[in-house]
């Protein structure tokens, strides 16, 4: 909402549009917020205005003054995110921000200055940093960067004495980047379907925007993209991305296993050996303790609780059993105090 709102105030300083056309974007607007608010009605409706209000209030306003389930790491975490995610094209970025604040009286000019603006303001401030927060960054720095890898293929748009040289240079940086990459498969025991696409990508794609024909150069662009997509895609299907989100083991199995417990021992308390399943506490309607909360842990008087663990529990003060259970992981223990 802030986003859009901002956007509007873009237009309104642009001042090019009729009134008419203002009331046409109101009722375009509605129609795109209403899936929205159409939901969070449904869900104020569905569980009550406490939960209405958790929603806007508990994990809405308060990730911007507060680190919200200890989702802290300040303004380093949006910044690794925009490292990790655009280094190819970050290279670009620099002379993108200086050729629209050269041209920040022209439209492209103001929309680039004004959306990074806008969306580092309501970024980097939040107090409760997620890596998906940053995606927020990503439009203003496509609009800023898209000119110049157009200038990379056709040559045509003057950037300027200082800037041209400076630009014609990205390709070779990419093409050395990608050699290098590629030397360190060889080197360096590393996930080649991911690595080697991303370096073909940088060798091949900054290799052929060196070329002085116009063809080859859209042909490099198009390899460039294309063989990223494949890295990436290559990334996704592998088991570095379930690493990454932490998800060694499915939730629903386990959920099931624990609502399939006897009447007594499911007001037992519920321990995570581990990093904490958000999906589990869902599916479970439940909080659940873990890793990440052995404070709370500790200071419970429950005498009787239930723990998830992947291995045989080795705590001096809890004398755990196994519980009957399925194929699935993690083992449900019984423990005593």
């Amino acid at each position: 909402m802030p986003l859009l709102l901002g956007a509007c105030l873009l237009l309104a300083f642009e001042q090019r549009w009729p009134l008419a056309l203002w009331r046409s974007l109101s009722g375009w607007i509605l129609l795109g917020v209403l899936p929205g608010m159409s939901w969070h009605l449904w869900h104020a409706v569905e569980r009550g205005p406490a939960a209405a209000f958790t929603m806007w209030g508990g994990q809405g306003l308060a990730r911007v003054v507060d680190a919200v389930e200890g989702h802290s790491g300040g303004i380093a975490v949006p910044i690794t995110e925009v490292l990790e995610g655009g280094w190819l094209w970050l290279a670009l970025w620099p002379l993108a921000m200086l050729m629209a604040w050269q041209q920040r009286r022209s439209r492209w000019g103001l929309w680039v200055l004004g959306l990074t603006l806008l969306t580092a303001a309501l970024v980097l401030p939040l107090r409760t940093q997620l890596p998906w927060y940053s995606h927020l960054l990503w439009p203003a720095f496509t609009l800023a960067v898209a000119p110049l890898v157009c200038e990379l293929i056709q040559r045509r748009i003057e950037l300027g004495r200082a800037m041209h040289p400076l630009l014609r240079w990205i390709p070779l940086f990419w093409f050395s980047c990608g050699v290098a990459l590629l030397g360190l498969v060889m080197l360096v025991p590393v996930p080649a379907a991911i690595v080697v696409p991303a370096g073909l990508a940088l060798a091949v794609g900054g290799g052929l925007l060196l070329s002085p024909s116009q063809p080859w150069r859209r042909r490099g662009a198009i390899a460039m993209v294309g063989l990223l997509w494949l890295a990436l895609f290559n990334l996704f299907s592998s088991r570095l991305w379930l690493w990454e989100l932490n998800e060694t083991w499915a939730v629903l199995p386990v959920a099931k296993q624990l609502k399939a417990l006897p009447t007594e021992q499911r007001q037992w308390l519920v321990v995570v050996d581990g990093p904490g399943r958000p999906s589990l506490e869902w599916y479970l309607g439940r909080e659940l303790e873990s890793g990440r909360r052995k404070r709370r842990f500790r200071q419970s008087k429950a005498s009787d609780l239930i723990l998830l663990s992947e291995h045989q529990p080795k705590a001096t003060n809890l004398r755990c059993d196994p519980l009957p259970s399925g194929p699935s992981t993690p083992q449900l223990f019984h423990c005593r105090r």
